[in-house]
């Protein structure tokens, strides 16, 4: 692969690590955490639970409930390691292609 198509693949993995970002995020907006969270009243919820975090993104209900799906943060991760690859290879592939195209092969 040429290094401005790997720049291209790390350009889209970036953009789709913003998207899956931002749909996690949309989850975490409620009018009423308790509410989304299921309890009748907001005096049920206990103090601990309910405070949003954004890296990694979550808002608890409890211990084993969270409103932001468990895939976003995982697919997020993924999608910045694919961008941080693509953008290494592509430097290193531009690095050789330049050295190649002077005659420059380390011999």
């Amino acid at each position: 692969m040429t290094a401005r198509g790997m720049a291209i693949v790390g350009g889209c993995a970036l953009l789709a690590a913003v998207l899956v970002y931002g749909w996690g995020a949309e989850h975490m907006f409620t009018w009423d955490v308790a509410q989304a969270c299921g309890y009748r009243q907001s005096y049920e919820m206990p103090v601990q639970y309910g405070n949003p975090e954004f890296l990694p993104l979550s808002l608890k209900c409890s211990a084993t409930k969270d409103l932001v799906p468990a895939y976003v943060n995982p697919t997020v991760l993924a999608l910045l390691v694919v961008t941080v690859a693509c953008g290494v290879g592509s430097a290193f592939t531009a690095h050789v292609a330049r050295r190649s195209a002077r005659g420059l092969t380390g011999r």
